[in-house]
């Protein structure tokens, strides 16, 4: 209690400060809005004088315009403050000569872009900063960080201030942009979090690195990897410029690959404007995975067709930031062939036969472990160079077209099935066995046709349908949840669920609900 006169003293300061800035943010308010109107009039005043050509009109107009001022006394203000009078001001110190000099220099001038946005322009034209109103501390901290960020880099720094100028909460003040990018910026809706699809917002115009060409290795060419785990027997063929570490397969089988250097063109998210439909893009997710561009969204989503090693082909929605641009679609020439449809001859296989010498099924029975790796079929074995370990083996998983060539590589190499097998994702783990489902059916002789079966199909299903999981392939409790079917392709469909989780499902481990 000995300092309760003195606190209660501070508190009626504090609200009568309180007071005033109340009541000079209204009025900085009411001041930029007349500010707003007089520079519309001014314009419209400019674009009826350069439409006059008469010297009577100009003088006519201008006589009108004088007019207006005619019983104004200038020297009133339009908006009085309100006096506010403090209990015990502080003794403020006499201004230096300094202070005096830095008064008499001109302030920057404060434009207004929006309701939101604002920038100081000094005397010589250049923009001294950007301020940009929030209500909200947190918000203008995630502009901040995202304007600076190096995804978008056009801003040099940022600072998250209390308001003085604009008339919110907090300001966001922002140093190096440039007047087009203000009024970009000036478009945003600021009351949502900003997103890394820049492509879409239009703020920044990145230009596309070009890749160097290799010049040892030309389209067309046969190669033979010396980076991952092959045989001298496991060629490829060059479809484009994005070439790692390969050398020359000059033809015989005895010649061995010997490593050539070669430029690795720098693998950079595209633009939307660096695209078009037929363009060839690859996944930064899953590498060696292609994809043929079908459509561009303006929100930075691609619809593109990925190529199976059978000739057959699903579509899937990617995100434009999850790939690089590979090759660009030719104009007035013939499509490409795809390596689905090259012809590959004894020589050139990309399997061994146990003729070639590769060890029998008896070789890796001991790590037959029970995964989506697995199967009854007697599988070819592909003997490796490279010592393996489960991490080049599950990658060399996820870079496969087709069963045969994972039956290939892990047929020998057994006690690494399982590890392999964890370290793939849930949507990997469904592909692979969409791949052992398509090469099952493939095998099977061709039947008498059976009865109409009861079960579902999947041509039962399309996109927005609601349906029910019957299946406990992921787990009992997933029995009976709802979702809608997002992508629809030859053996399932993908649904997601009502919190948000996204599943691979067979058609027979789902009930139709309703249609869309």
């Amino acid at each position: 209690m000995l300092f309760q006169t003195d606190i209660e003293k501070i508190n009626a300061e504090i609200t009568q400060l309180q007071e005033l800035i109340a009541a000079k943010q209204q009025q900085q308010s009411q001041l930029l809005h007349l500010q707003n109107m007089a520079d519309e009039a001014v314009k419209s005043v400019q674009n009826v004088i350069c439409l006059l050509n008469s010297p009577n009109a100009l003088s006519t107009l201008k006589s009108a315009l004088v007019g207006l001022f005619d019983g104004i006394n200038e020297s009133s203000s339009t908006t009085p403050t309100p006096s506010v009078s403090i209990l015990e001001p502080e003794v403020t110190p006499a201004p230096s000569c300094e202070d005096s000099e830095a008064k008499s220099v001109a302030e920057p001038e404060l434009i207004q872009v929006s309701e939101q946005v604002s920038y100081r322009r000094e005397a010589d034209g250049q923009i001294h900063r950007t301020y940009i109103g929030f209500n909200n501390k947190s918000k203008a901290q995630s502009w901040g960080e995202w304007l600076t960020s190096s995804t978008v880099a056009i801003a040099e720094e940022f600072e998250v201030k209390p308001s003085t100028l604009l008339p919110f909460k907090y300001e966001l003040h922002v140093w190096g942009l440039n007047l087009n990018q203000i009024n970009k910026l000036a478009e945003q809706d600021f009351s949502k979090t900003p997103k890394g699809d820049l492509s879409a917002s239009g703020i920044v115009s990145k230009t596309q690195p070009t890749p160097a060409l290799v010049e040892e290795i030309e389209p067309g060419d046969t190669v033979a990897s010396v980076l991952t785990p092959t045989t001298s027997n496991l060629n490829g063929r060059v479809t484009g410029n994005e070439i790692s570490h390969a050398s020359p397969k000059t033809g015989g089988s005895e010649t061995q690959p010997t490593q050539t250097t070669a430029v690795i063109p720098a693998k950079v998210t595209p633009q939307l404007e660096d695209l078009e439909p037929g363009d060839l893009v690859c996944s930064l997710l899953v590498p060696g995975w292609t994809y043929q561009v079908l459509e561009i969204r303006p929100n930075g989503q691609l619809n593109c067709k990925r190529l199976l090693s059978s000739g057959e082909s699903f579509n899937v929605d990617l995100d434009i930031n999850g790939v690089y641009l590979l090759e660009k679609v030719a104009h007035g020439a013939p499509e490409p062939e795809s390596l689905a449809d090259a012809p590959i001859n004894e020589g050139d296989s990309q399997y061994c036969s146990v003729k070639d010498g590769c060890p029998s099924k008896e070789a890796g029975e001991a790590g037959g472990e029970k995964t989506g790796l697995s199967d009854q079929s007697e599988p070819t074995t592909v003997q490796l160079e490279e010592p393996i370990t489960p991490e080049k083996l599950a990658e060399f998983i996820r870079t496969a077209w087709s069963w045969e060539e994972i039956e290939a590589v892990t047929a020998g190499n057994e006690p690494y099935k399982k590890a392999a097998w964890s370290l793939l994702t849930q949507q990997e783990k469904d592909q692979v066995l969409a791949l052992k489902l398509e090469s099952q059916q493939k095998a099977q002789p061709t039947a008498e046709p059976e009865p109409p079966s009861i079960q579902p199909a999947v041509d039962d299903f399309q996109e927005g349908d609601e349906v029910e999981v019957t299946s406990t392939r992921h787990g009992e409790e997933r029995v009976g949840e709802v979702g809608i079917v997002k992508v629809v392709n030859k053996h399932g469909v993908t649904v997601e669920s009502g919190d948000g989780n996204v599943t691979y499902w067979y058609p027979e481990e789902l009930k139709l609900l309703s249609q869309s």
